[in-house]
């Protein structure tokens, strides 16, 4: 007996920040079907009761869902590494004018 194949429509999501995530790639394990989702986060792929769907994005840890005839799939992914903005150190004094006043 097979089970009956659907598509269901789906959003992936970054877990900290809760924004949309794209270019996310999501695989059903069972029929090797894969897709990439779009800019917005927002994918659709074919599924039937029980199968694995595996969404995965470099940067970020995989995750594995399991479908249970969810009418919409939300996926949250974690970041592997803490995001630190870039910052800019300019310094005020040459080290030479800083070795001088300790010497002082």
């Amino acid at each position: 007996m097979f089970a009956q194949t659907r598509f269901v429509q789906g959003i992936v999501f970054d877990e900290e920040v809760n924004q949309r995530l794209g270019k996310v790639f999501l695989k059903n394990e069972r029929t090797k079907e894969n897709t990439f989702n779009n800019a917005r986060g927002e994918f659709e792929i074919g599924v039937a009761a029980g199968d694995q769907l595996v969404a995965s994005k470099e940067g970020y840890y995989s995750d594995t869902l399991v479908y249970s005839g969810q009418p919409l799939l939300m996926i949250y992914l974690k970041r592997t590494s803490i995001y630190i903005p870039e910052v800019k150190v300019v310094a005020r004094r040459s080290p030479e004018d800083v070795l001088k006043q300790r010497q002082e």
